[in-house]
């Protein structure tokens, strides 16, 4: 794992334009975790760059006492798959070891969409994401609908997202997963 120590002054705001690039594992995707001696807030763009400027969205930093401990569940709503819009599901593992993790999608009327989805072996303080959740249960088209997130290894706490993608533009909305 790559770390880095930085002092900042009270109040101080910093940017840094590509933190894997600064940890030294540029072109990586990941979790970052940052311990602060005191009161911090931490936030982040992901972002795809274009011909005509960057398109990208906003992660919060948040503490583990929002992940989604294993035996409970959690919603990720207004997730979609159509022609315009499809979905990923993506995690974070706020635990010291590896989480598996499986999504049930359900539409509008609280059906179950296809079949659950597994996403196993997050690594411990890292991230992992499943792209195009429809298709990877098996779903096909749904307007409007959404995920049910459960870790299923004990110990486990994650927190998850959602990223609905305009196919048009590539441009993605982030829905936070919401407490069950």
């Amino acid at each position: 794992r790559a770390q880095a120590g930085f002092t900042l002054a009270d109040g101080e705001l910093v940017e840094w334009q590509n933190i894997a690039a600064l940890l030294g594992v540029p072109d990586s995707s990941g979790a970052v975790a940052v311990v602060a001696d005191g009161p911090a807030v931490v936030t982040a763009r992901t972002f795809n760059n274009a011909p005509e400027g960057t398109f990208g969205q906003f992660l919060p930093g948040l503490e583990a006492i929002a992940a989604i401990a294993a035996g409970g569940s959690g919603i990720v709503s207004q997730i979609k798959s159509t022609d315009a819009f499809r979905t990923n599901i993506g995690f974070t593992n706020y635990s010291s070891a590896a989480c598996d993790v499986v999504v049930t999608l359900h539409g509008a009327d609280g059906g179950q969409l296809g079949s659950p989805v597994s996403a196993t072996g997050i690594p411990a303080g890292g991230w992992q994401q499943v792209n195009r959740i429809f298709q990877a249960a098996g779903a096909g088209e749904c307007p409007i609908g959404y995920a049910v997130v459960t870790p299923v290894t004990p110990g486990c706490a994650v927190w998850a997202y959602g990223s609905v993608v305009d196919n048009g533009s590539g441009d993605p909305t982030t829905i936070p997963v919401a407490a069950n």
